[in-house]
């Protein structure tokens, strides 16, 4: 028997196109409904925060903060698989990708950015801190099982070039031609600055600053760097006070400023650029955020109490970021600081959040 469904013209005619606008509704409303595609680029603005994770086992983390406070944790994990290894220390943005170091496992692995997709890793250094673009396709790294500073292609991370500096190569900073590389003393004793020229890979020279220096900042062709002071754990008698020190770009020391023994035994020199002063932590294992302004030099005032672990600046949203580990064997949080210190937000991360990187 033949279907009567469509007979007579008049009737076809008339209701096809309601039909049609019927059909067309119902795809509409189950099409609103569909779960929108995943970005391509789900990290693609932010903060990443490296989590050093527990100290003996295990591995650190990689959490990623976006402007409105939204977290995703263990994001490395969740994009590859696999762990990044124990005791992470740092991480540096070099163009599009993500150098991630893991001091322990004395690992480098190089990510994506907006994706943290794995791209390349190496274990040539034995327990690396932290990594310096220089201008030239290269990366600095250094690293504290051989008081090196290790040069690396960044096509391929196959060695390049290799330097000895002092004892517990730590952060770096580049100033034209010249890699200034502090000596923090590592789990001994150091006052130094080496510097390289990475133009003709060589050893300009080394120059003696103050006890265990740890961090840095160049600021308008000026270099500042921040001594904690030598502590002796065994006879605080044997202290010796930090200072902050400013050089110019030829590497002469302008000006020399003590910290006194009461404020603490510093670390995490920032630059507020929205204030033009130095930031940093009062003790460097866990203090109050200090300042002092570029105007009024030598100068310190606490800007913020607290016992924060990590400190930076976000030059693109104008805020202070403090990392917090609590007891060390919880997840961690950090927290952001508006240019008046206000607080922004306050959101849970990993295990002893202990670096940042903004884009």
């Amino acid at each position: 028997m033949k279907s009567t469904f469509f007979k007579g013209t008049k009737w076809t005619a008339a209701c096809l196109p309601v039909c049609l606008s019927a059909l067309l509704l119902v795809a509409c409303e189950e099409n609103d409904n569909d779960p929108l595609p995943a970005p391509t680029d789900p990290y693609a603005s932010g903060t990443f925060v490296v989590n050093e994770g527990p100290f003996t086992s295990g591995s650190g983390s990689l959490s990623h903060v976006d402007k409105d406070g939204q977290v995703v944790n263990e994001a490395f994990f969740l994009a590859n698989g696999f762990p990044l290894g124990s005791v992470l220390q740092s991480a540096e943005l070099v163009g599009d990708e993500l150098y991630i170091v893991a001091n322990l496992s004395g690992r480098i692995e190089v990510v994506q950015k907006g994706t943290l997709n794995a791209l390349r890793s190496t274990q040539l250094l034995g327990s690396p801190r932290y990594v310096q673009e220089l201008s030239d396709g290269r990366v600095a790294a250094t690293d504290w099982a051989t008081d090196k500073v290790y040069v690396l292609n960044a096509s391929d991370l196959s060695l390049s070039q290799s330097f000895d500096a002092g004892v517990g190569p730590e952060r770096m900073a580049v100033l034209g031609d010249q890699l200034y590389v502090l000596n923090s003393g590592g789990f001994g004793r150091d006052s130094t600055v080496h510097v390289i020229h990475t133009a003709s890979d060589s050893v300009m020279g080394q120059m003696v600053l103050g006890d265990q220096p740890n961090s840095l900042q160049v600021i308008q062709g000026r270099i500042w760097v921040l001594c904690s002071g030598y502590a002796d754990w065994s006879d605080p008698a044997n202290d010796t006070q930090g200072k902050l020190i400013e050089m110019d770009a030829d590497g002469q020391i302008l000006s020399e400023y003590p910290i006194d023994l009461s404020i603490g035994h510093p670390g995490e020199l920032i630059y507020d650029q929205q204030n033009n002063r130095l930031c940093f932590l009062n003790n460097a294992y866990g203090g109050s955020i200090m300042a002092m302004d570029l105007s009024a030099p030598g100068s310190f005032f606490e800007l913020k109490k607290g016992s924060y672990y990590s400190l930076d600046h976000d030059p693109i949203r104008g805020q202070i970021v403090a990392g917090n580990a609590l007891s060390f064997d919880v997840p961690g949080y950090l927290i952001r600081f508006g240019s008046d210190m206000s607080l922004v937000d306050s959101v849970q991360v990993g295990l002893i959040p202990t670096d940042f990187v903004f884009h």
